[in-house]
Order: structure tokens, then C-alpha cells, then sequence
């Protein structure tokens, strides 16, 4: 009896440990989905760009945390110190120092972290999206069909433990429609733009691409939150 009662007193102090973590959460990637028209699928130039109504921190990521009763902060992280994080790289130690001491500072345990792609390997798509003030869009293209319609986002999701020294991101399943840091196009039943003033004239477009997109991200931080489908780009020894 005596050993239950003990085993129960640590479970709920080991549960009043996870959740009294000091969570913080650090962004350089615009948050709104935008709507843009260009000429040609190269360096994007865009010849009208419109933001819509969705946006992820206030449609996914504020009410998944509140409804996991996780309490955040966002921080002020200046990212070209942390400029070597790729997913394709393992990162050194000078990486991690400098979380660590960034967390030491703010008063945090775990820190999310939404950081905009800007190393990209050689022939890699989404460069072509570099110039463009926001992370994450659909639009239209003059040279293709009114109805034809694309996605695209250059960002990625990451998670940094300080008590593990654990830096992570979501292995993204096969079956995720649309991915993180990525290029999709769909064709619709009607046209998305007005070809003169390359307006958005069909709101399903963009609904049909930020619905699949909410999912995605919604996927990607609960696996983070749950430690669950992870990648590993360091490791403490």
C-alpha cells in the first residue's frame, strides 16, 4: 500500500514538473497568409501581393496551446546568430550554446522555434520564393491556366529542450497533404484571379489551401509537445 501511495506522489510531481515548465517561443517568419499574382514561375516578382484573413498564431497555434493549458511567451531572438539550423544539417555546438544561453536569460525551459528556410542545397525549389516578405502564400501565375492555383512555404518548426539539450523538428508523414516548407499546385473548378486585374476572385482557393495547411501545423507541434515522431538535429552527449 505504502509503495502505491509513493508511486502516485511521483507521478503527480513528475505531471506538476511537465506542466510548471517555462515555455517560450521565438519567430522570424510573417504569420499571415498573403495572396500574390506573378508573370512566370522563376524569381518570383510579384505584381500584386494581398494579405488575407488567416493567419496561423491566432487560427492554430494560440488555441492549441491554450487548449494543452501550455502558457508561452514570445521572445525577441535575433536568428542570424542561430543562421547554421537547416534540417538537412546536424548543427554544432555553438548552435546550442546560444539557445541555451537565450533560454538561461528569458526564464525558459522549452523553446518553439518557427524559423524562415534560407539555406537552400543547389537546384532547391523554394529559393525561388526567397525575395518575398512573407513565409507562407498561395498564388496565381500569368502564364498559366486562370484556374490553376499554388501553394508555397519556406518554414520550419522547431522545439529546443534545455534540461535534455535536445534541438528536434516533426518528421513529416507521408500522408500530410501539404508539407512545411514547400510548392503545390491544384487546379479548380473556377478561375482563382481576374486575368486584367489579377485580383483574387475565388475565395475557396485560398481556403482550400490554409484548411490543409492549419492541419499541418496543428500535427507538427503536437508531436513536438508529445515528443513524438521526431527528428534530431542534436543531441547532447
Amino acid at each position: 500500500m505504502l509503495m502505491k501511495k509513493l508511486g502516485l506522489m511521483l507521478l503527480l510531481v513528475a505531471g506538476q514538473a511537465l506542466f510548471s515548465q517555462k515555455v517560450g517561443m521565438a519567430s522570424n517568419i510573417d504569420p499571415d497568409l498573403w495572396y500574390f499574382n506573378t508573370k512566370k514561375l522563376g524569381k518570383i516578382i510579384p505584381q500584386k501581393e494581398v494579405k488575407t484573413q488567416y493567419n496561423i498564431f491566432n487560427d492554430v497555434v494560440d488555441p492549441l496551446f491554450k487548449e494543452k493549458n501550455i502558457d508561452y511567451r514570445m521572445l525577441p531572438l535575433d536568428f542570424w546568430k542561430i543562421a547554421k539550423l537547416g534540417p538537412s544539417k546536424n548543427v554544432n555546438d555553438g548552435v546550442i550554446a546560444t539557445l541555451d544561453k537565450f533560454c538561461e536569460e528569458n526564464g525558459v525551459d522549452v523553446l518553439y522555434l518557427f524559423r524562415k528556410v534560407d539555406l537552400y542545397d543547389s537546384f532547391y525549389s523554394q529559393d525561388l520564393f526567397d525575395n518575398l516578405s512573407f513565409n507562407y502564400g498561395v498564388f496565381s501565375i500569368d502564364s498559366y491556366s486562370p484556374k490553376r492555383g499554388l501553394f508555397f512555404s519556406n518554414f520550419h518548426i522547431y522545439k529546443y529542450d534545455r534540461n535534455t539539450k535536445d534541438l528536434t523538428f516533426s518528421v513529416q508523414r507521408k500522408d500530410i497533404d501539404i508539407k512545411l516548407n514547400t510548392f503545390h499546385e491544384q487546379k479548380f473548378d473556377q478561375p482563382i484571379y481576374d486575368v486584367q486585374t489579377k485580383d483574387l476572385i475565388n475565395p475557396d482557393f485560398p481556403k482550400f489551401y490554409y484548411d490543409k495547411f492549419k492541419k499541418t501545423i496543428k500535427t507538427e507541434l503536437l508531436n513536438l509537445m508529445n515528443n513524438e515522431n521526431l527528428g534530431k538535429l542534436y543531441r547532447s552527449s
